[in-house]
């Protein structure tokens, strides 16, 4: 009897400091991604009564992978944008965090130093790199002609064959502190005592990266290159503050052609039908990815 007593009140507390969090997760969470496949069923403009809104099923989806020829720009666009990250981010943010954390004296420093873009705001970046970019006494225009390479210049943003490329760099330009500092939290994760047993073994320093640092340091890569892959396709303010899509649609993404289709057409139905193919694409990938590396954590 007093062990049954126990068990409910066991129950009780569970119940009680539970609820909140469930409460929570459910009405921020659950409840917006429910609304948002609801109201991509509808013809709904956003501004007229929900109520009121004319529902269509599955059309908006049978129309995005039919008959939407913007559909297809932007989606590859996004893939371009999202393997230009992945290649570049995780890379260059490795190389920084272990030149910093083990070859470089004076770490403060350099940890500050190449922290400075994670700091600087968004507008402020995309307003610098477009003077940087700019073929009127644009910084990387002047470089070039300074080393003889005038046939290279042009309006880095302005030009569709550029924009994309241009944009992507800023991104992992502003990103690259942020994952740098996430890697240097694992390489301080390290015991130093793995890496003087491999020296005392006789190996140099690539071989103690490469068969000791690297090899423990791959679930926080697993990690990084898992987040670089979701932030490539929710990416909005950077291409909505630099080229808002243009010129052309050349750097027209899924984000910013859902909240065109949304805010600027008022078809919030077909916005959201657009943005649940979004996230169910991203959910896909990164549970194949995480699927291939917990398989190869296995092995």
């Amino acid at each position: 009897m007093h062990k049954t007593k126990r068990y409910r009140k066991q129950v009780r507390n569970f119940v009680f400091f539970l609820t909140p969090s469930i409460g929570i997760y459910t009405f921020f969470w659950v409840v917006p991604i429910i609304f948002n496949f609801v109201v991509s069923a509808s013809a709904w403009n956003g501004m007229s009564a929900f109520a009121e809104t004319k529902w269509v099923g599955l059309k908006n989806y049978v129309k995005i992978f039919t008959n939407d020829t913007m559909f297809p720009k932007a989606f590859g666009h996004n893939i371009v944008f999202t393997l230009i990250t992945v290649i570049c981010i995780p890379l260059i943010s490795c190389l920084l965090a272990i030149a910093v954390e083990r070859f470089l004296r004076h770490k403060g420093i350099f940890r500050t130093l190449f922290f400075i873009p994670a700091i600087v705001p968004l507008l402020a970046a995309a307003i610098l790199f477009q003077w940087i970019y700019s073929i009127d006494g644009g910084l990387l225009n002047e470089a070039l002609g300074l080393i003889g390479l005038k046939a290279l210049q042009r309006n880095f943003l302005g030009d569709s064959r550029t924009a994309l490329g241009a944009v992507s760099f800023i991104s992992v330009w502003k990103s690259i502190p942020f994952y740098m500092t996430i890697l240097i939290s694992g390489l301080q994760g390290i015991p130093e005592e793995l890496e003087e047993a491999a020296k005392i073994d006789g190996a140099d320093g690539r071989k103690v990266l490469r068969y000791v640092t690297l090899p423990l340091l791959k679930p926080i890569l697993v990690i990084v290159f898992g987040l670089v892959v979701i932030d490539g396709f929710r990416t909005f303010d950077l291409i909505y503050a630099t080229t808002n899509g243009g010129p052309n649609y050349a750097t027209e993404i899924m984000t910013t052609y859902i909240y065109r289709v949304g805010f600027g057409d008022f078809r919030m139905g077909y916005a959201t039908a657009l943005s649940s193919v979004n996230i169910i694409f991203v959910l896909i990938i990164t549970s194949v990815y995480l699927r291939i590396s917990n398989k190869s954590n296995l092995e």
